[in-house]
């Protein structure tokens, strides 16, 4: 039968030896600093008690290390690989906020991050592209609005000729309908600002819809209703047959 302790023994320093730490397949009463060997089936390890919890004792002397590498230029390869002997250390960058607590380090942007822009260009439309915020698609210029000009807009304005002129004769007469005499007065203010007119016209004959023009000199052509050119036309057929 063991014989019973009931304070402690104090060794000074002095070797126990020969001893055999208890074995059992009973886990005994907790208290920091307990130690016995785990004899239940499929343990056979000894432990001890560190004031929370059972921990084993192992006979592997290898401690397992996990390499730390750093890739510095972001291309996935390692750079720079710390030593057995270094610490890790987590600093903080530009733009950048590190906080740790109870063992977790949070890492989170500070301020306004770097924006990274891109465009999409279809026959469709055109949109530029963000890396942190929403993408925008630009529309088309139109009556009112300023915008991009789009591909038929660009066909229809390539193929006006360069430094073309309303004032462009050669062009003009070369444009102008069938029938039209060449160098006669309807020509001529038909070329806006060609022939000795300057091409204003008088409205102090207050000209409407589907009136006649008539040049009443070099410079002014203003509108005549039909009932009047039927009026004209009819006496001078008179004046004609008399």
């Amino acid at each position: 039968m063991a014989i019973q302790f009931l304070h402690d023994i104090n060794l000074n320093y002095n070797e126990l030896q020969n001893v055999k730490i208890h074995v059992t397949s009973s886990t005994p009463s907790t208290g920091k600093g307990v130690i016995y060997f785990d004899d239940s089936a499929g343990q056979q390890k000894l432990k001890y008690h560190d004031g929370s919890s059972w921990q084993t004792l192992t006979t592997d002397t290898t401690i397992p290390v996990r390499t730390v590498s750093v890739d510095t230029d972001g291309d996935g390869t390692a750079d720079n690989t710390l030593a057995a002997s270094e610490t890790l250390m987590l600093k903080k960058g530009s733009n950048i906020t590190l906080t740790e607590s109870a063992g977790v380090v949070t890492i989170e942007a500070a301020g306004t991050a770097a924006t990274d822009l891109s465009k999409t260009v279809s026959g469709t439309g055109f949109s530029v592209n963000s890396s942190t915020g929403d993408n925008v698609a630009l529309s088309l210029a139109d009556t009112n609005n300023w915008g991009l000009m789009s591909d038929e807009m660009f066909d229809k304005l390539d193929g006006i000729e360069t430094s073309a002129d309303v004032t462009d004769t050669t062009n003009v007469k070369a444009n102008m309908p069938d029938g039209v005499p060449s160098g006669s007065a309807s020509q001529a203010r038909s070329q806006i600002g060609a022939g000795t007119g300057d091409g204003t016209v008088d409205t102090s004959g207050s000209p409407v819809d589907n009136d006649y023009a008539k040049f009443t000199d070099a410079n002014t052509v203003e509108g005549t209703n039909i009932s009047t050119v039927i009026v004209a036309n009819t006496f001078f057929i008179c004046l004609c047959m008399d």
